[in-house]
């Protein structure tokens, strides 16, 4: 594991490297995950893409529906170090402001859905707060 640029800045919280992540749980991620439709029925777009560190993986998916077709695209990859974007072959989120603007974009040729979208807020971001699962007290 190398350093990232993120480990530049002084945001760490635990002493370990930005790309490793300070729960030793195999099935901690990071996803995004998007929804769009035209307000109709006949069009939606659900999308996202997850990071898990612990298991040195990434994947995305695209799901669309139009009229009574549905697609979908699935894609996966190996996980070196934290990316400081989502991007998994041709899908990637990009931030364009943080916490207020992001494009996702899936622009390969070969895949059944693509998209060039740019989601901005509507409102400001809410902090949901940890789920937390404790056993006997």
């Amino acid at each position: 594991m190398k350093p990232t640029p993120l480990d530049e800045y002084p945001i760490h919280q635990t002493p370990l490297p930005m790309a490793r992540v300070a729960s030793s749980d195999r099935n901690f991620y990071d996803r995004c995950y998007f929804n769009a439709h035209n307000g109709t029925d006949d069009f939606m777009l659900i999308a996202g893409a997850g990071i898990y560190p612990n298991l040195g993986v990434q994947d995305a998916f695209l799901l669309a529906r139009s009229g009574d077709q549905q697609y979908a695209v699935r894609k996966s990859d190996a996980l070196d170090t934290r990316p400081m974007s989502h991007q998994v072959g041709s899908f990637r989120v990009e931030v364009i402001e943080p916490l207020r603007q992001l494009r996702l974009i899936n622009d390969s040729p070969d895949d059944v859905v693509q998209c060039d979208l740019v989601w901005t807020q509507s409102f400001p971001a809410v902090l949901e707060q940890p789920h937390q699962l404790i056993h006997r007290n």
